[in-house]
């Protein structure tokens, strides 16, 4: 079963990605239900998840964006000045529609160029020719701060921090015990109280999340060896490393202070979203939870697997 929910943000926010709403997940879990139970819900998450969950996309007009798949190009030495020009714009898109990503799981679009055959792009949106595109609102905003001396009262430092304005934005959870669902909704009536991301002790990262009614079937694909993931993943040895497309990224950061000292955790490499995944076993899952010291770090995959033709 998969479920959408959308997130309005009502303040400034920071960057949230699916790890980020599992965190905060694990502490209104924590909050609603005690230290004990987390622990419980942890471990059993660690051999038997519950749900798997993907990171926040655009919202155009209610239409569902995705990320643009990573894939490979064709006879890049072959094409000419003016495709290589064409294509540049394409090449920069971060997302494609809901329509598009059909078409890319029914195997109609394999390699990058394929993108420039049948559809437009405008405002780093690939889109079908008929369809009306909204661009989206996300800005990237750099915030002062003042560091002040209280014995003097003067200003002793003054320092950056980047943050994000936007509208809305969707997630996907897939609930692989459905059962689960209901708690998992009420813990999210709790984050919207407490925030998402950083700097919520001034006020950051205020939401609204609610419910989207939409039919999510069109993801509910055969499984196979080849899947697309809308979750950053940490690779596991069931990932075909050499014969996947991928983009990747490191990451460390802290745990959530809220209710506790904050603790620093490992750095990982995540496959980013819209990597284009092969397997061993599609039976098993792909990506990973790193566990140190007791700190869960989440990296399984959202998989969404493609159509898979002869040809």
């Amino acid at each position: 079963m998969i479920a959408g929910y959308k997130i309005k943000y009502l303040s400034p926010h920071t960057s949230i990605k699916s790890y980020t709403l599992f965190g905060a997940f694990c502490w209104g879990y924590r909050f609603l239900k005690g230290k004990s139970s987390l622990e419980t819900f942890l471990n059993e998450f660690e051999k038997n998840p519950k749900f798997l969950i993907s990171s926040p996309f655009p919202l155009s007009q209610e239409r569902l964006l995705f990320p643009k798949p990573v894939l490979p190009l064709k006879d890049e030495e072959n094409l000419s000045i003016v495709e290589k020009l064409k294509r540049k714009p394409y090449k920069k898109a971060k997302y494609i529609t809901q329509s598009v990503f059909e078409d890319f799981l029914n195997g109609k679009i394999k390699k990058q160029n394929d993108f420039m055959k049948n559809y437009k792009v405008k405002d780093g949106i690939i889109h079908q020719l008929n369809e009306s595109i909204e661009k989206i609102l996300k800005k990237e905003i750099i915030i002062t701060h003042n560091e002040i001396n209280r014995l003097n009262n003067t200003s002793k430092n003054l320092y950056f921090e980047s943050g994000i304005l936007s509208n809305e934005e969707y997630f996907l959870v897939k609930f692989l015990d459905e059962d689960f669902k209901e708690d998992f909704d009420t813990v999210l009536k709790f984050i919207e109280d407490i925030g998402l991301g950083r700097n919520k002790n001034i006020g950051w990262g205020r939401v609204k999340i609610i419910p989207l009614e939409k039919d999510f079937s069109f993801l509910n694909t055969r499984k196979n060896d080849t899947f697309i993931t809308l979750s950053p993943m940490i690779p596991s040895e069931n990932c075909l490393l050499n014969e996947s497309f991928y983009t990747f990224s490191t990451y460390k950061s802290f745990t959530e202070g809220s209710f506790s000292e904050g603790k620093v955790k490992n750095k990982v490499v995540y496959l980013e979203e819209g990597s284009l995944i092969k397997v061993k076993d599609s039976n098993s899952f792909t990506g990973a939870i790193s566990k140190t010291n007791n700190v869960f770090q989440y990296g399984l995959e959202f998989p969404i697997h493609l159509e898979l033709n002869d040809d």
